[in-house]
């Protein structure tokens, strides 16, 4: 079984170091070659499941209709995380870096837009980079769920 949406569910709780575990196991369907029908090839429903960890759990990226949200949450030991997407005609880069404690998000082509971090809402022109400060746990104000309580 995918520890893709677990993962997902995890680090949007605040639960990074659990998401990093789920990580590691939907990892391990291409690394350890654990299912013989891929004879040598990839899984590709585990890749795109690291990726939605990754971008959607531990980035915690939203869509909405202002424009995109990130409330990220890197396991200890994550250094940076860096991807990029394309929202209603605007393509954007975005990097967290923990050493750093911040977030740079680039707009390359589209419209001026909102961004989201945390609570605060930015503008995203295509002008300069945003760099935005991070604050180690944005996600204190989130409800228990299952048990989990964010760290």
């Amino acid at each position: 079984a995918s520890g893709a949406l677990p993962g997902v569910a995890a680090a949007r709780v605040g639960q990074s170091e659990m998401a990093r575990r789920f990580c590691r196991q939907t990892a391990a369907a291409d690394l350890a070659d654990m299912h013989a029908a891929l004879d040598g090839g990839v899984h590709i429903a585990a890749l795109g499941g690291m990726w939605m960890m990754a971008v959607l759990g531990l980035a915690g990226l939203t869509m909405n209709e202002s424009g995109l949200g990130l409330n990220p949450q890197l396991p200890d030991g994550w250094q940076s995380l860096a991807f990029s997407v394309q929202w209603r005609g605007r393509h954007i880069s975005v990097s967290v870096d923990a050493d750093r404690k911040a977030i740079q998000a680039t707009l390359t082509s589209g419209e001026p837009m909102a961004i989201t971090v945390g609570e605060e809402q930015h503008e995203l022109g295509r002008e300069t980079p945003l760099v935005i400060g991070l604050v180690r746990n944005c996600m204190a104000k989130l409800p228990v769920v299952y048990g989990m309580r964010p760290r």
